[in-house]
């Protein structure tokens, strides 16, 4: 069964309409932002550390949204340490590639917003 993660630490359960997976809309519905106009959500997935598939919502960290900070599910994933980030675009860069970074390189990366965690046969 699947869980709705709330950034306040809250939780709930959920089952797909049909009984058998998610479908995109029904994403969409619970991971949008309260004033977030359905057509503007964009779903992201994610692997948590046991091999269950997080969504998220895309868009949460972008400056009009600012969702708030959902500890419980940043622990569920493994979040390449800021020294790791740094040594993967030095050695990009050393190679000659060109890399834009979005973000502070400095900081350890984290969820917003609330996300459903399911089993990866559980999202269609």
């Amino acid at each position: 069964m699947a869980q709705l993660i709330h950034a306040d630490g809250t939780t709930e359960d959920r089952q797909p309409a049909d009984g058998q997976a998610f479908q995109l809309q029904e994403l969409y519905q619970m991971v949008k932002g309260p004033d977030q106009p359905l057509g503007s959500v964009s779903i992201e997935l994610l692997s948590t550390r046991d091999g269950r598939f997080m969504v998220i919502n895309g868009e949460g960290k972008m400056r009009h949204l600012s969702f708030p900070r959902n500890d419980v599910a940043t622990a569920l994933i493994d979040f390449a340490s800021p020294e790791q980030l740094q040594d993967y675009v030095a050695a990009l860069e050393d190679r000659g590639v060109t890399v834009a970074v979005l973000g502070d390189l400095t900081q350890q990366d984290y969820v917003v917003g609330t996300v459903l965690v399911c089993q990866p046969e559980e999202v269609d």
